[in-house]
């Protein structure tokens, strides 16, 4: 969490994903109000390629979503994780591959009403896996080969899941020093 909470904030409910906090604030004019935040675990998402122009997407049915949804493979941080051990679990669990390479490309610091980081990583170099894949009993993953132009073009119209993930996507494809970074990356 990239902001602590004031430290007279209370846990007004303690939930799976989401802990609700409450805590009297002071406004600029002496009077008081109650300000209120979730927190969450952090999360992590992963652009991955298997070569210059062909990325890993997943096509996901959760439990309880009436339709699905494309996304890249990523999840959520568990405990004293790192971020990018995070990001190589949640990658091998939902395609069965390994990352050989992996850079973090963004790290996106929620600090509003919602408080947690969210890193979107870049991976290369990647290698089927002896181990199965590990879905959550909720999901049911498939896993797309989809061409780069093709995640470009979904990112501008917002048809993947994360916006986060898109902007840098797009990010990635349009801003000269970002793609000189990528291209310099997936060279090796």
């Amino acid at each position: 969490m990239p902001i602590p909470l004031p430290t007279n904030a209370k846990r007004m409910f303690k939930g799976v994903l989401f802990d609700t906090w409450q805590w009297d604030q002071e406004m600029f004019d002496g009077t008081h109000d109650t300000f209120e935040c979730l927190t969450r675990q952090d999360t992590v998402a992963t652009i991955s390629f298997l070569d210059p122009k062909t990325i890993i997407l997943t096509r996901q049915e959760q439990s309880g979503r009436d339709t699905p949804f494309l996304d890249f493979p990523g999840g959520r941080v568990d405990g004293t994780e790192s971020h990018e051990d995070a990001a190589r679990r949640e990658f091998l669990e939902e395609t069965g591959l390994t990352i050989g390479r992996i850079w973090r490309f963004r790290l996106t610091e929620h600090h509003g009403s919602q408080r947690f980081d969210q890193s979107v990583f870049v991976a290369a170099d990647l290698m089927d896996h002896i181990k199965e894949r590990h879905l959550d009993p909720g999901e049911r993953i498939e896993i797309l080969k989809t061409s780069w132009d093709d995640a470009v073009r979904m990112s501008l119209h917002h048809e993947l899941r994360q916006p986060e993930v898109m902007l840098a996507v797009l990010r990635l494809a349009y801003d000269p020093e970002a793609k000189q970074q990528l291209d310099a990356f997936l060279r090796g």
